[in-house]
C-alpha cells in the first residue's frame, strides 16, 4: 500500500521503520493512550521478522508520514 495526498503518505511499514517503531512503543508518553504508560518493550529482531512476513491477506503495519517524516503507525 502506498497512498499519497499532498504532504501526507500512508504506506506499509518496512524494515527501515523498525527502530522508529521500537522507540515509539518504548516511550510511555506515546503509549499511554493505549494503556501502556511505561511503554512496551519490543524485540527489534522479532519485529523485523514480523514485517518481513506480512502478506496482503493478513494484518499489516502501516506508517503515516507528513512532509517525509514518520509521525504515526496503525494496523489493519
Amino acid at each position: 500500500m502506498y497512498l499519497k495526498s499532498n504532504e501526507l503518505v500512508i504506506r506499509h511499514a518496512t524494515i527501515s521503520d523498525v527502530q522508529t517503531l521500537c522507540n515509539w512503543w518504548a516511550d510511555g508518553e506515546v503509549m499511554a493512550h493505549a494503556g501502556f504508560p511505561n511503554g512496551v518493550y519490543t524485540d527489534s529482531e522479532k519485529l523485523k521478522d514480523s514485517i518481513r512476513n506480512q502478506t496482503d491477506g493478513a494484518a499489516r503495519r502501516i506508517i503515516i508520514e507528513i512532509d517525509n517524516k514518520s509521525v504515526g503507525e496503525m494496523n489493519y
